[in-house]
């Protein structure tokens, strides 16, 4: 009975439980207010319906989703006092112009340093010159050659391997992970990253914040940073109704040095090199890259950075 009280009471002062119950609270105020103003009165009433019709026939104007858009419809037709105000806080799946062009901008000025380190390669083959340039329209990005890759796989030889080439780093490391959880995995890997540090090699980590909330620490990041990690937490989950709580950083890459990558499914957890079991055996890949292909995750950490 003590564990399963002690227990409960981790989870309630959980980071995750308390952020999650305040925007609850912020959500049913919301949905209180509307309720309240649609039953006081019938112009309230005709406007709330009104609304819902004109944002009716906005969605089903709109190209996306087909199920996304059938999900806004029910929710915006059936709760017409809440839904269209609903949608407008959460229904966009775009940016606004002025950061897509902050962004655009961000993402051309770091083309032009990326491609000074570029020079254009013959490519003899169609079907790879086709996939090369199909690449390049839909990433921004280009095609390397010199480079060298292979298939870690599962989690403990990706582990093994990423261990032996972050020894060997000279200038930096860089380290992008939607998951990253204190344990077995990552005290090793944490080990190497101090020893880096005192000799003067760039140690950055980015995680991203909603997909670690009740697996690190709450003063985590300030303590990675004490050590001499740069760290950034990727869109901090904080407790404010907002679109903005659904963009997530599902990235796993390492770049060390420009020269050595690694890509994949594999976050930085125990589960994931078998050291926690909890769901069975756990079976993933990463790919290590290793030659002038780099500088594409390179290129993509910084830019995120």
């Amino acid at each position: 009975m003590i564990k399963f009280l002690k227990k409960v009471f981790k989870v309630i002062m959980s980071r995750g439980f308390i952020i999650s119950f305040l925007l609850l609270v912020q959500l049913l105020f919301f949905f209180f207010i509307a309720w309240e103003l649609g039953r006081r009165g019938i112009y309230f009433y005709v406007f709330f319906n009104a609304l819902a019709i004109i944002f009716t026939v906005h969605i089903l104007n709109r190209s996306f989703n087909p199920a996304y858009k059938i999900s806004w419809l029910l929710v915006v037709l059936i709760i017409p006092f809440a839904g269209p105000i609903f949608y407008l806080m959460f229904g966009k799946k775009y940016f606004s112009k002025k950061r897509i062009q902050k962004m655009q901008k961000l993402h051309e000025d770091t083309l032009v340093q990326f491609k000074k380190h570029y020079r254009e390669y013959e490519l003899d083959n169609p079907d790879i010159k086709k996939l090369s340039h199909y690449i390049t329209r839909v990433t921004g990005l280009i095609g390397w050659e010199n480079t060298e890759s292979d298939l870690l796989t599962p989690g403990e030889k990706f582990f093994e391997v990423l261990l032996e080439e972050l020894k060997k780093a000279e200038k930096f490391i860089f380290l992008e992970y939607f998951i990253l959880e204190e344990g077995y995995m990552w005290d090793k890997i944490l080990e190497i990253l101090e020893e880096k540090v005192k000799q003067g090699v760039d140690v950055r980590l980015l995680y991203d914040d909603f997909g670690n909330i009740n697996r690190l620490k709450y003063n985590f990041k300030r303590e990675m940073i004490s050590k001499g990690i740069k760290t950034i937490n990727f869109n901090p989950y904080r407790p404010r109704l907002s679109m903005f709580i659904n963009y997530r950083d599902h990235r796993k890459i390492t770049v060390i040095d420009g020269n050595v990558g690694f890509v994949g499914g594999i976050n930085l957890a125990d589960e994931y090199i078998n050291k926690k079991v909890l769901f069975g055996y756990w079976k993933d890949a990463s790919l290590i890259i290793k030659g002038d292909a780099v500088w594409n995750l390179t290129f993509l950490l910084l830019e995120m950075w």
